[in-house]
């Protein structure tokens, strides 16, 4: 199976990749390099977003890749809108017109927004299950 990682260098996406390495086709993507990092990527460029998801071809996702600060999250929410939940959206819409697979691995705060804008898309068939 073909899996692109988002957040790739960081705990999680690291882990992620090390573990399905040796089973699946992988592309770890994120903007710090990384043993687990196979390509620097600025997610929040939707561009080259497209780009990395057109020319691999995934049949999954696994976008672990956040701002994760909370503090700052609040006292920019339009920042953190910007680098958490589009790019989110992006994978979405990109992975509904490709029968493409999406694993969100999220933070608890991020769920109302994220539900939000996952309901107010009616092309986006997506199937919320669990949150970590």
């Amino acid at each position: 199976m073909k899996i692109l990682i988002t957040g790739s260098a960081g705990l999680i996406g690291g882990f992620i990749y090390s573990h399905l390495s040796s089973n699946h086709s992988l592309l770890g993507i994120d903007i710090i390099n990384s043993e687990t990092t196979d390509k620097l990527v600025d997610i929040t460029d939707k561009d080259c977003l497209k780009d990395i998801l057109d020319e691999f071809e995934p049949d999954m996702v696994i976008h672990v890749a956040a701002r994760k600060d909370l503090i700052q999250c609040e006292e920019n929410k339009a920042e953190a809108w910007h680098s958490n939940v589009n790019p989110l959206t992006d994978i979405a819409e990109h992975l509904s017109l490709t029968a493409g697979k999406l694993i969100y691995i999220y933070h608890q705060t991020w769920y109302l927004m994220v539900l939000k804008v996952i309901t107010q898309k009616k092309t986006l068939h997506v199937q919320l299950i669990g949150m970590v």
